[in-house]
């Protein structure tokens, strides 16, 4: 599947005093500010708690939450999902680029946070 991946131009990086474009200037490393990312070849597992929230496990005992941009149809019914990532084929809070792919449509992430299993 192919990676999605968002291009910043230098010039928009170096506008002063707009925190929100600086932040999307981060560097390609494998941290970014939230420190949440999982990489889309890890996901084992995947819950959908609602038609626009996904629980998606990345390893026994590591889960994260998905918030979707509206609603994702018969997420709820889905037996496998693909997922697409941004840089690096990683889903990240606060990046653009992370899909979750369904039979019927194609859902973008909002945000993602790290959840404990027993949430």
């Amino acid at each position: 599947m192919k990676s999605f991946s968002t291009h910043f131009s230098s010039k928009a990086c170096l506008v002063s005093g707009a925190l929100l474009v600086l932040s999307a200037c981060g560097s390609t490393n494998s941290e970014t500010a939230s420190n949440t990312c999982f990489y889309t070849n890890s996901v084992d597992s995947f819950e959908a708690v609602d038609n626009d929230t996904l629980r998606i496990q990345t390893g026994p005992s590591t889960w994260y939450e998905a918030d979707l941009l509206g609603t994702c149809l018969n997420l709820r019914f889905e037996q496998s999902l693909a997922f697409e990532g941004g840089v690096g084929n990683r889903i990240c809070d606060g990046a653009a680029g992370g899909y979750v792919i369904t039979d019927q449509d194609r859902c973008a992430i909002t945000s993602v946070r790290r959840v404990m299993e027993s949430e």
